[in-house]
């Protein structure tokens, strides 16, 4: 399925908004990505020097994520691209700052060689991956989709399609059955078990919900990293401010850029924080 990243690009173009990101190494990639991210936002740098764009510097990966967290905080600016920063300084510095009792869960947007565009979620091995979790992402990842204008389809992923053979599967197989049920009561009728098949479950929907987090980030990284897939970013569930989680390890944060303007534009993430 298409239309998300043409939906965050239309939005991004309405208003030019500030948007700081982390920095720990200047690289050729890492530099164009913020070219990229430039014709949408007005980039304030912060950690290592950047020529050429505003910059924050801060001599430490916890000073970093100090820095960005004080800085969407204060309003001084619209939202927050993690960068290179590692994932711990950033989601505590958060944690610190707002008083988020856990780290931020995220949907992560990825754009797969066939140019299908979808949310993964859970992505974190931490993330809730029991049924009213996974309940829970999957709504708020429909939420941004509607936002954008997007319909959401809702695939949740299911070990395989046979029972009897491990107790596992079995298991998979009820809590797919379940969230499937409880999602189109809550009025998400577009959305059916994929037993196995994330192959098709990508083809055929925007959103894709596997078992757990830690299944999650070993097929965002198997196609972020190995696969060559876009991999925008993970959109931060809270409305208190835009925040799009990315990869230390993958430099180019032009789509991360934005997409944290265009959810700015969109007046914030239209979600509700966790409740637990």
């Amino acid at each position: 399925m298409t239309g998300l990243l043409e939906a965050l690009r239309k939005s991004a173009c309405a208003s030019r908004r500030r948007v700081a990101i982390g920095v720990v190494r200047v690289t050729p990639e890492f530099l164009a990505g913020l070219e990229d991210g430039a014709q949408f936002a007005d980039i304030v740098a912060v950690g290592a020097d950047v020529p050429g764009y505003e910059s924050v510097c801060a001599e430490s990966e916890p000073a970093i994520g100090e820095a960005l967290a004080s800085l969407v905080a204060s309003g001084r600016v619209d939202a927050v691209v993690r960068g290179q920063l590692y994932y711990t300084h950033y989601h505590e510095s958060m944690n610190r700052q707002f008083g988020f009792s856990r780290d931020l869960m995220c949907p992560c947007l990825v754009q797969d060689l066939r140019e299908n565009e979808w949310f993964l979620t859970p992505v974190v091995q931490h993330d809730d991956a029991t049924v009213a979790g996974r309940c829970y992402l999957a709504t708020q990842a429909a939420r941004i989709c509607e936002k954008l204008g997007v319909q959401p389809v809702i695939g949740v992923l299911a070990a395989d399609n046979e029972r009897g053979y491990l107790e596992s599967v079995d298991e998979s197989l009820d809590s797919a059955e379940l969230i499937v049920k409880e999602l189109k009561s809550r009025g998400y009728k577009q959305t059916r078990m994929f037993p196995l098949l994330i192959d098709k479950a990508a083809c055929e929907c925007n959103i894709v919900v596997p078992m757990d987090g830690t299944l999650g980030n070993f097929v965002l990284r198997a196609l972020g990293y190995l696969g060559g897939a876009n991999v925008v970013g993970g959109f931060n569930l809270t409305p208190r401010f835009v925040s799009i989680d990315t990869s230390r390890l993958y430099d180019r944060f032009g789509r991360a850029i934005e997409a944290a303007a265009a959810m700015t534009n969109l007046g914030g993430m239209p979600i509700d924080e966790y409740p637990g």
